[in-house]
């Protein structure tokens, strides 16, 4: 079953084989397996690379960002699958 996740710590989140890695600021890494993630929702301060963003795009993972205050920022949707047309 997939499902959101919420991060309110800042930290790093990156590809680590086949998984999400999330590392904190003191060091404290947890996993999240792709197939259980539906959608991220960052509300610190977040470091990440392409590849993570390549990775998550692979598997259709939205990820949500907020500011400090809360307020919405922006969102990365992957692109769809099987388009069809012109653009």
């Amino acid at each position: 079953m997939k499902r959101s996740y919420y991060i309110y710590n800042n930290g790093i989140l990156k590809r680590q084989d086949n998984s999400i890695a999330f590392v904190d600021e003191n060091g404290e890494k947890r996993y999240i397996p792709i197939e259980t993630v539906n959608e991220i929702y960052v509300m610190s301060e977040m470091d990440f690379n392409t590849n993570l963003i390549n990775y998550l795009s692979q598997y259709g993972v939205v990820i949500h960002f907020f500011n400090y205050y809360s307020f919405y920022t922006g969102t990365f949707q992957p692109r769809e699958k099987l388009v069809s047309g012109n653009l």
